[in-house]
């Protein structure tokens, strides 16, 4: 008898959920239907889980939604930041290929997560935590064109700088958001143009004006 209770004891905790499934799951719902058109009871069926279970682990629904979105945006962050830093030291033109081909990716292997963080406009939570990640993620690449611009490394970019990194980031968000979400294309041809796009621009950019802005 004794046996039986320790085994059916084990057998319960290992088909328990791990919090990385029950995140994993209603990411994928939130991302399908939205924090408005998510509710528990889907993501608990989904996750082969209870209710009362996710409201243990992370609280009401709008509580696991920013839990699911501030994940899926440290993953972005992370992935991104380990590239940068593998790149660092290529020409400003195989830095944007590499970056954007690393943005165009995270993209297609996380379309749940992608999805979640930049076409999920339901909630006043999803524009804090995306807002939060584009400002993260422009003042990282806008410090790496500062040592291109004047061959120096500043803890706070200049005003020029920050600009092209916001722009250089509007292209890859709106790129892939398109390409993958809204007329679903070859995520590495599209990286591909979105980096030519970039790389032409920065070439091509009008020192003149760049330097103006310095000085307002």
């Amino acid at each position: 008898m004794t046996q039986r209770a320790s085994h059916d004891t084990r057998s319960s905790t290992a088909a328990r959920p791990s919090d990385d499934h029950l995140l994993d799951t209603a990411s994928a719902v939130f991302a399908t239907s939205g924090f408005r058109g998510a509710s528990m009871a889907a993501i608990a069926d989904q996750a082969r889980s209870t209710k009362p279970t996710l409201y243990t682990h992370f609280g009401n629904k709008q509580q696991l939604y920013r839990t699911c979105l501030q994940r899926e945006a440290d993953k972005l962050a992370q992935w991104l930041f380990a590239t940068y830093r593998q790149t660092a030291d290529l020409a400003i033109h195989e830095q944007v290929r590499t970056d954007m081909r690393a943005f165009f990716d995270y993209a297609a292997t996380h379309p749940n997560g992608f999805r979640l963080l930049f076409d999920d406009y339901s909630s006043v939570d999803s524009a804090q935590v995306r807002e939060n990640l584009q400002q993260t993620i422009t003042h990282r690449i806008a410090q790496r064109i500062q040592v291109v611009l004047d061959e120096r490394t500043a803890a706070e970019p200049a005003a020029n700088a920050k600009l092209l990194a916001a722009m250089i980031v509007g292209i890859a968000i709106h790129g892939a958001r398109h390409a993958l979400l809204i007329h679903p294309l070859d995520p590495a041809k599209a990286s591909e143009l979105a980096s030519s796009l970039t790389s032409a621009g920065l070439r091509h950019i009008d020192r003149e004006i760049l330097n103006e802005l310095l000085e307002e």
